[in-house]
């Protein structure tokens, strides 16, 4: 399916002002990501679009691959610009500039190569009379307009990625706009008549033109739509974090013991060779390994969220870093104040195990499950070890967390790979859910042996003979 350009009906206005994109603020490369994405340094009293009696103002530029399909329009790359709305930043508005490769360098190569401040002004490469619009109903209520004329640039693109952006391909409901410059006199910065309030924003710190320090301000009414709905949106995300802090301590105290019993206890249970103190000691080794990869867990998406400038992905961090330090408290205090029955567990009398006989078990807890992936112990006694298809479930799983992450942006390439990146994460992930799935199957076998019912029996005993006295 593919758009066509018809009759306008409508007009969209653009303006996009010179900016300085500075290389310190990548949120994203080639390089790294395999697209780009870099925040757009605005003027909140100057719009970058007029449509539809609204005026949006630029957050973000991002170069991704290719989106849509327009007829009789041949490009290679998307240059997708993300919009808030100045009184309804709830619905947000995509405008696509289409890239094509040829012999004209632009400042958009310096962008994409990323190695330098680049000036940008894109109002010089915009050479569109007509646009395509339609709302985006893929994941949230957005708008999409395509600028139809493509903007050649030096840069050849492979292998670009999406981004992350949900932007739909392609919609029935679409229209064509006329496109049209709103370019007006450059903003004076400083104080304004009929302005009561000012508001001061930083400016970011350039490596090579230090003058760019300088202070600068920006007139904003106080009881201006914009602030309200910055207060609106603060009070509602304040809102959501307690909220979502409230559900993530009510799933730790009553759904972290059950899930930790099934996932993780009874896997140690399964162990029929151990006795009560072995078992004992595999258990305290599966806690330290546990608590280590939620560790690196946690750690790994701060660090990606530091480092790419994504708030989901530190957020994420802090609520499994939260959520692991409340499960230890709730499974430690019951531990401490249920000694007896938690002991019991793994044997009870004179089998009963002793936290003070503890011993290191992480040698082995590793070379088990390492083993288990290829090899593991069968009752048949003429084939005491039969072989194992496990690492075949790793690489499957791997392979499917690994591919849909990177999919959809969430993770790095693959040259960022460390101890503490979430790639090295999803790993022990999936060596876990291997072990599990090996361990339900073991165990799906011998609920139904057990069930079998037994052979009917050959001993037929023989009628007993009876005689019949007559008198």
């Amino acid at each position: 399916m593919s758009f066509q350009i018809g009759n306008s009906k409508g007009t969209i206005g653009y303006n996009y002002y010179r900016t300085t994109i500075y290389k310190n603020q990548y949120q994203n490369t080639i390089d790294n990501s395999r697209y780009i994405k870099v925040p757009y340094t605005l003027r909140t009293n100057e719009p970058n679009i007029t449509f539809l009696d609204h005026d949006y103002i630029a957050k973000n530029i991002s170069i991704v691959r290719k989106i849509h399909v327009v007829d009789g329009v041949d490009y290679d790359a998307t240059l997708l610009i993300e919009h808030e709305s100045t009184t309804n930043k709830a619905h947000p508005l995509f405008v696509c500039l289409l890239l094509k490769s040829g012999n004209s360098r632009t400042s958009i190569d310096d962008i994409i190569e990323s190695k330098s401040d680049t000036d940008l002004v894109l109002n010089e490469y915009i050479t569109s009379e007509k646009a395509i619009y339609y709302d985006n109903l893929f994941v949230k209520k957005s708008t999409v307009v395509i600028f139809t004329t493509p903007i050649f640039v030096a840069s050849t693109f492979r292998e670009l990625r999406s981004g992350g952006l949900y932007i739909a391909p392609y919609s029935e409901m679409f229209s064509t706009i006329t496109v049209e410059p709103i370019l007006g006199g450059s903003i004076i910065e400083g104080f304004q008549e009929g302005v009561t309030q000012m508001a001061g924003y930083c400016t970011p710190i350039s490596e090579t033109d230090p003058t760019i320090t300088d202070a600068a301000n920006i007139m904003l009414d106080a009881n201006s739509g914009l602030i309200k709905n910055q207060t609106t949106d603060a009070t509602l995300n304040t809102a959501m974090n307690f909220f979502g802090f409230f559900v993530l301590m009510l799933f730790a105290v009553f759904a972290t013991p059950p899930a930790y019993k099934f996932f993780l206890l009874e896997l140690v249970m399964d162990n029929e060779t151990f006795d009560a103190q072995k078992k004992l000691n595999r258990m305290n080794a599966v806690d330290i390994a546990t608590s280590v990869i939620m560790f690196i867990f946690s750690f790994s998406f701060i660090n990606y969220g530091i480092a790419s400038a994504s708030t989901i992905s530190l957020l994420i961090g802090f609520y499994i870093f939260i959520y692991f330090l409340a499960s230890l408290i709730v499974l430690q205090y019951q531990r401490i104040f249920n000694e007896t029955e938690y002991l019991e567990q793994f044997g009870k009398g004179s089998y009963m195990p002793s936290f003070k006989n503890i011993r290191n078990d992480l040698g082995g807890l590793i070379y088990d499950n390492v083993v288990e992936l290829f090899l593991r112990k069968s009752d048949n006694e003429t084939q005491p070890i039969k072989y194992s298809s496990g690492w075949v479930f790793l690489v499957v799983i791997y392979l499917c967390l690994y591919f849909t992450l990177y999919a959809t942006g969430s993770l790095q390439s693959p040259k960022s790979f460390s101890f503490i990146s979430i790639q090295f994460v999803i790993f022990f992930i999936s060596w876990y859910l291997a072990i599990l799935i090996i361990h339900f199957w073991i165990v799906y076998n011998k609920t139904n042996v057990a069930k079998a019912p037994s052979p009917p029996s050959t001993n037929v005993q023989p009628p007993i003979a009876t005689t019949t006295t007559t008198s």
